[in-house]
């Protein structure tokens, strides 16, 4: 048995002001990648925003050549549509940056294409199908810009 005088007393790394050894990372670089995390997912969210508007200009627009092909009761609905689609960038444009957020309306272009082909039958070339994969390209380089080191 000892008398506790061979064996000097250490403090605690709790009571030292330090921290237990349960951890090895500092305590803000734990915290920080919740934070970068936080940013991506608004981000994304902004981003997931756009593209829904998007698809709401595209159908208003769709509608709209409804219209004009003498199917007037699609005039409103590509109203509301539009109404819509602002209403969703006004949402989006809080959630992120202009710049990253606003070439995602680009996907417009290769969205008007695919319904155009489906819904009136129009025909599409190879060159409109390389380009709807270099503006569908271009959006995902643009908008993914918060993987940034």
């Amino acid at each position: 048995m000892t008398d506790g005088q061979d064996e000097p007393k250490t403090a605690s790394p709790e009571e030292a002001g330090g921290r237990s050894d349960d951890s090895t990372l500092p305590a803000a670089a734990e915290e920080k990648p919740a934070a970068a995390r936080r940013f991506d997912r608004r981000k994304l969210i902004g981003i997931a925003l756009m593209a829904v508007s998007s698809v709401c200009v595209c159908f208003g627009q769709m509608c709209w050549k409804l219209w004009a092909d003498k199917y007037f009761g699609y005039l409103a609905l590509g109203l509301v549509l539009f109404v819509a689609s602002a209403a969703l960038m006004i949402v989006a444009y809080r959630f992120g940056q202009l710049s990253s957020l606003q070439p995602v309306l680009a996907l417009n272009y290769p969205l008007s294409l695919i319904i155009a082909h489906f819904i009136f039958r129009e025909s599409i070339g190879v060159t409109q199908i390389i380009a709807i994969l270099l503006v569908s390209a271009g959006v995902i380089l643009v908008a993914g810009g918060w993987r940034r080191k």
